[in-house]
């Protein structure tokens, strides 16, 4: 595509964000050199794999790559035997421990299109261990060799001899009064004292320098020169050293240039996706699906780089049907259409470049093999020529590579000329795009290019509409129909006094007139027909998400219903084949005991009322309505009752001589008036509760039951403290009472005892009032 068309769209500052976001230098190189691609087929792999890579970007985060400098330029360095340096080492280990982390972090999900590039990524695990020997973090390592390790530890030694005897000089020459001032110095790399000019003799040594005023001379003792020349003999043995292992090092990276190169190259790849994927969030943006031909089709779109300087954007559909190759748009001034344009062929070349586009993942794309754009006023003064001759050249560019798969963005075309001769050079041009198989979209403000588009079936036209009331364009695109260009309009709402404007209405034709009100009429219509089917398409879509809601609670009510009736046939099954074998034993019995007949008669009856209540429930109890006086079942305590009245979701039931208040579904409502049955155990109404229960010599299964009775007679009395004795013993007791006591609806608390009430052999419970029980 030609690289002024991309300019035009301003595809460089995407290509610039996306490189501020890449951590090496030749993903951000490659980033820049980014241009659309033609293939499909490679379009489709990648896209695929970038979708993959933003799954796992959006589930494990960025991935781990630190900023990295150049590496191919170093490693044919020392390819030719050249000497690295240790920051040139220790980037080398960078990349491959860098590689060791990407492996893990592609690993992570089992995506196909990720295994490829993870399988890409040269280990070279022996390279990293030789340079682990040598280099750390912070460096070349002290023990990088015994030889360096060694001779460190003589420099540290002759420098810490060096200071103790620069002290003992310094504070003998500051008694003996021979210092201008009292420290240490250095010159030329040399320590030094500042000795008094007149004391020079007395300090014997080699003098480096004097002061300006001559006052002042900086001497090194002859006592410390022996030193400071051990430590720079010392230093530059270990420059030598250091020198053979940067060598050895070199040596054995110029061994794996290949493998370093190729993983150079993945770490800029996967670090190129990493740019892309946070672009994508950034835009909330996806790849569009890519054809060799058909509709042009972008949902939700939106210019890019609006979105990133945090404009307010108003996202439109953009649906350019194949049979349709010739879009026309018009509409108002300041309406959008420049950037409608542009919108469209930027998003078309981000895509084909395989960047993340603003725009829905419905969207679809033929592949365009070239793309023309002409956009703006390119008038030449220096080369004496017009902005009409600038445009025509450009439509001559044009004409001479039109054909099939091309794209042409023509903005205002015919511009710079008489609206009569620009409209009619206009549609020349756009039927004869269209002949030679082109996609074009062109805006224009003639009316006559209007009326031209609603008469050619190839053509689509598109208006922006604007608001009535403000008289604004809303930046939303109507299909089928031309937009007026609002001059007038746009020029009152800019300043211009109203009489002018009244009186350049006059001044148009009738003609102009009449066209001009047949276009709104068609605006406004389209309008209308627009809301009423965005309208529909809402209802549409209500009405299928009730469908889904109703189609998944069905078939979560069969499921359900299936798992019941399974339940239902074993439990039956299981109680079939028990009455089978009860019928046996009872036979046998029968039989063994020799019965007579009309006795054996009555039992075999008993038996089968007994073995019938046990497979068929007692019906006793139905779902009824909660009236005052009915007869009820507390579900916790299994106690009943008599229902006094319902209040607010409260029920107040008469249990004996007690008023309980308990929620309507803690209630089951007796609909037989039977005498009521025994409950396993009875609310003792007619005792006191007592404050305490002993439980001491008695068994956990003893205990339990008794505890229960207590809470529920002391809960029922509203008592608000129970003290339960149960001793230390064994601790099993202790421990049984107090997990039987935890999560108790009817205990708020509880506490081992005080020492004055009798510590750990007893539990003090607080117990739930009846509000917080229900």
């Amino acid at each position: 595509m030609r690289l002024q068309s991309l300019e035009k769209l301003e595809f460089r500052k995407i290509k610039e964000y996306l490189a501020k976001e890449a951590r090496t230098e030749l993903g951000r190189l490659k980033i820049k050199e980014l241009t659309p691609h033609t293939d499909i087929s490679f379009l489709e792999k990648e896209s695929q794999k970038l979708k993959a890579f933003v799954e796992l970007f959006t589930e494990e985060g960025r991935p781990p790559i630190p900023s990295l400098s150049l590496l191919g330029p170093l490693v044919r360095r020392a390819e030719k035997g050249g000497l690295l340096t240790i920051s040139q080492a220790q980037l080398v280990r960078r990349y491959l421990y860098t590689a060791k982390d990407l492996s893990s972090y592609l690993s992570q999900k089992k995506l196909s299109p990720l295994e490829d590039l993870r399988a890409r990524l040269p280990r070279i695990t022996h390279l990293r261990r030789f340079l682990d020997t040598f280099f750390d973090e912070k460096g070349l390592r002290p023990d990088a060799s015994p030889r360096l390790f060694s001779l460190k530890k003589a420099q540290v030694k002759a420098e810490e001899r060096l200071r103790k005897r620069l002290d003992e000089l310094l504070k003998k020459f500051a008694k003996a009064g021979f210092l201008q001032e009292e420290l240490v110095t250095q010159r030329r790399g040399r320590f030094c004292f500042p000795v008094k000019a007149e004391a020079k003799a007395k300090v014997p040594g080699i003098l480096h320098d004097v002061s300006a005023s001559g006052a002042t001379v900086f001497i090194e003792p002859l006592e410390i020169v022996q030193i400071t020349n051990e430590i720079e003999a010392l230093k530059r043995e270990e420059e030598r050293e250091i020198e053979r292992i940067l060598r050895e090092v070199s040596e054995e990276i110029a061994q794996n240039t290949a493998e370093l190169i190729q993983l150079e190259e993945t770490l800029a790849e996967i670090d190129i996706l990493s740019a892309k994927a946070l672009f994508a969030e950034r835009i909330k943006g996806h790849l569009p699906a890519f054809k060799e031909d058909g509709a042009l089709v972008l949902r939700e779109a939106a210019h890019p780089l609006l979105l990133l300087a945090g404009r307010e954007v108003v996202r439109n559909d953009f649906v350019f049907p194949s049979e349709k190759p010739v879009v026309v748009i018009s509409g108002p001034n300041m309406g959008g259409k420049t950037v409608a344009l542009k919108t469209v062929g930027l998003l078309v070349v981000m895509a084909q470049s395989l960047i993340p586009i603003p725009a829905s993942s419905a969207s679809e794309i033929p592949i365009f093999e070239g793309l023309f754009v002409d956009i703006g006023d390119e008038q030449d003064l220096a080369a004496n020529e017009s902005s009409f001759s600038a445009h025509v050249k450009n439509l001559k560019e044009a004409l001479s590579e039109a054909g099939p798969r091309r794209l042409f963005l023509l903005d205002e075309i015919g511009r710079g000329t008489a609206p009569e001769e620009g409209a009619a050079l206009a549609m020349a041009v756009l039927e004869e795009l269209y002949r030679r198989g082109a996609r074009v979209i062109a805006t224009t403000h003639y009316e006559a290019l209007k009326a031209f588009s609603f008469a050619k079936d190839w053509i689509l036209p598109l208006a922006v509409s604007f608001d009535e009331k403000t008289g604004k364009p809303t930046y939303r695109f109507l299909y089928g129909v031309a937009g007026l260009s609002q001059g007038l309009t746009l020029a009152k709402r800019l300043g211009l006094p109203e009489d002018l404007i009244n009186r350049a209405h006059s001044y148009l034709s009738r003609e102009d007139r009449t066209f001009k009100e047949v276009l709104e009429n068609l605006r406004l219509k389209l309008e209308e027909l627009s809301r009423e089917k965005k309208a529909l398409e809402k209802e549409k879509a209500a009405l299928q998400r009730e469908k889904e809601r109703l189609v998944s609670l069905e078939k979560e009510l069969k499921e359900k219903f299936a798992a019941k009736e399974a339940a239902l046939t074993k439990e039956f099954e299981e109680k079939i084949i028990k009455l089978t074998e009860d019928f046996k034993r009872f036979l046998a019995e029968l039989k063994s005991r020799k019965v007579k007949e009309k006795k054996a008669s009555e039992e075999f009856s008993s038996f089968i009322r007994e073995k019938t209540r046990e497979i068929i429930p007692d019906d006793t109890e139905k779902e009824a309505p909660l009236t005052p006086g009915a007869r009820v079942k507390l579900k916790r305590v299994g106690q009943e009752g008599r229902l006094l009245r319902v209040k607010d979701n409260v029920c107040e039931v008469q249990v004996g001589p007690f008023r309980v208040e308990v929620h309507p579904k803690e209630l089951i409502v007796l609909t037989d008036e039977k005498q009521p049955k025994r409950s396993t155990y009875k609310v003792a109404a007619e005792t006191e509760a007592q404050d305490a229960i002993n439980l001491i010599g008695l068994t956990v299964d003893e205990a339990l039951p008794l505890l229960e009775k207590a809470l529920d007679t002391a809960f029922l009395q509203g008592k608000t403290r129970l003290t339960i004795i149960h001793g230390l013993g064994t601790g099993r007791l202790m421990r049984a009472v107090r997990s039987f006591l935890k999560g108790h609806a009817q205990v708020a608390s509880m506490r081992p005892g005080e020492s004055f009430e009798g510590g750990e052999a007893v539990t003090i419970v607080e117990l739930a009032t009846k509000e917080e029980a229900v």
